[in-house]
């Protein structure tokens, strides 16, 4: 058991957030006591458990009370705790990942209009990145096209693309250990979905 004060007192002192006496509550707990309140965190406990929707409500109008000031602290923590803030977010992410990519997917799919508003005003307000990654995308595709392939078979499959379907590698130009080639057998037709959820996968992974 950790050392804490003896006393309420003691605990207000230190700046402690309990203290245990050592002797039993009125309940006959032995247990360390909430300095704020000299509550026994085992009564403190039990009541909690008993009384759930009771907290929910006093929870929910606490928070509504308190909505603005709360927020405002929120966001002054997090100006304060930048680096707290990227850890959640990665931890969030790796924790969520395939759902989060669902529920995008799924955004996407109900949402073309926005998604191509949205897409148009980054590349408009970042073109130098956007010609850079374009310039990095077309030479991987010519990297990845041998000089004997025939290249308007590749067009054709591009142009005869059903609506809503994208030309999708197979064996993705960047996959995690191999690379696929920038040819006709390469190439398949997907759902705008389905080829956002493979993105660089192998077939055998997705």
């Amino acid at each position: 058991m950790e050392k804490l004060p003896k006393s309420r007192t003691e605990a207000k002192a230190v700046g402690s957030s309990r203290y245990f006496t050592g002797r039993p509550c009125k309940r006959g707990h032995i247990a360390f006591r909430w300095t704020a309140g000299a509550l026994c965190t085992e009564c403190n406990r039990e009541w909690l458990e008993n009384n759930r929707d009771l907290r929910l409500t006093i929870t929910r109008q606490y928070n509504q009370r308190n909505k603005e000031p709360k927020a405002e602290a929120l966001r002054e923590w997090r100006k304060q705790n930048p680096g707290k803030v990227r850890a959640q977010w990665r931890r969030h992410d790796a924790e969520n990942r395939e759902k989060r990519n669902l529920n995008a997917a799924n955004f996407r799919r109900k949402n073309p209009g926005r998604i191509k508003a949205a897409n148009s005003k980054y590349r408009r307000s970042h073109m130098a990145k956007s010609r850079a990654w374009c310039a990095a995308r077309k030479a991987r595709i010519r990297q990845a096209m041998p000089s004997w392939v025939d290249a308007s078979a590749i067009m054709r499959i591009y142009q005869e693309c059903p609506p809503g379907m994208h030309v999708d590698h197979i064996v993705p130009l960047r996959g995690k250990n191999v690379s696929g080639l920038h040819v006709p057998w390469n190439l398949q037709y997907l759902a705008a979905i389905e080829n956002q959820r493979k993105n660089n996968k192998m077939p055998e992974n997705f």
